[in-house]
């Protein structure tokens, strides 16, 4: 049996928990191939099962995984899909069930869906910071969780919660509201400590909307931000500030090293 996951991951949370679930299928003789939405441009229907993960932001997973499914990723007959979301509060069936209506439209059987508390990365604009306590325990809940979701899914068991199409309605109208300020906030908010940038240009060509450029030797912003954070905490010299105030980045791959 071979699957695929597709994955976003803004900062490195989805993109552990992928790596969680490879080696967890792995253990169990299954193939798990691991590809980010950002570096596809088609989708082959050659895969026994899917594996779609992603962050919610304001209750819904972003724009650059949903379009992704609708303009990539083909028709298929039948085939079984996982739905894993992560996110640093509880449970956000609105998204998962919106999602899983855009995958039914594709074909696919969604046999589980599941979601992951992750450490917050968005608490330089709201939220409590986690420590790095929360870190660790969040980073070692994850590998059972991924254990949980292997086995269930090998044994056949079902897992998923029926949201009404009103709450699905209700709250994307309010998603799109949120969303808009999602768009914005990097032009009104952000600016670039120009003595501490080292002209990289990672935060540029990383950014996974394109939203970041720099003219006349400044940077700049688009109205295409997702809110996914990577320029804030992916900078390699943390010259990012928000509101003209510094911060502590999140590096969930350099603070901890669990041992299984």
């Amino acid at each position: 049996m071979k699957g695929v996951a597709f994955y976003f991951s803004g900062t490195g949370n989805t993109l552990y928990v992928s790596k969680l679930l490879k080696e967890s299928f792995k253990k169990r003789e299954i193939t798990l191939d691991l590809f980010s939405v950002e570096n596809i441009k088609t989708v082959e229907d050659k895969y026994n099962f899917y594996v779609f993960l992603g962050p919610i932001y304001a209750e819904f997973f972003p724009e650059i995984l949903t379009n992704f499914i609708k303009e990539k990723v083909p028709f298929v007959k039948g085939k079984k899909a996982i739905i894993i979301s992560t996110q640093a509060g509880g449970y956000a069936p609105t998204g998962i069930g919106s999602f899983s209506d855009i995958l039914e439209k594709k074909g696919f059987n969604i046999v589980l869906e599941h979601p992951i508390k992750m450490p917050n990365n968005y608490y330089v604009v709201a939220f409590k910071k986690p420590t790095n306590e929360d870190i660790k325990n969040a980073k070692e809940n994850a590998i059972k969780e991924a254990e949980y979701i292997t086995k269930k899914f090998i044994n056949g068991k079902k897992e998923r919660k029926k949201i009404s199409t009103l709450r699905k309605k209700s709250m994307y109208l309010i998603y799109i509201l949120v969303n808009k300020s999602f768009k914005t906030w990097a032009r009104k908010k952000l600016t670039v400590k120009l003595d501490k940038c080292i002209n990289c240009n990672k935060c540029i060509n990383e950014c996974p909307t394109n939203n970041i450029y720099k003219e006349n030797n400044k940077f700049l912003f688009k109205d295409k931000c997702q809110s996914c954070m990577r320029c804030l905490h992916m900078c390699p010299v943390n010259a990012f500030k928000y509101k003209k105030k510094g911060f502590e980045q999140y590096k969930i791959n350099r603070r901890h090293e669990i041992k299984n």
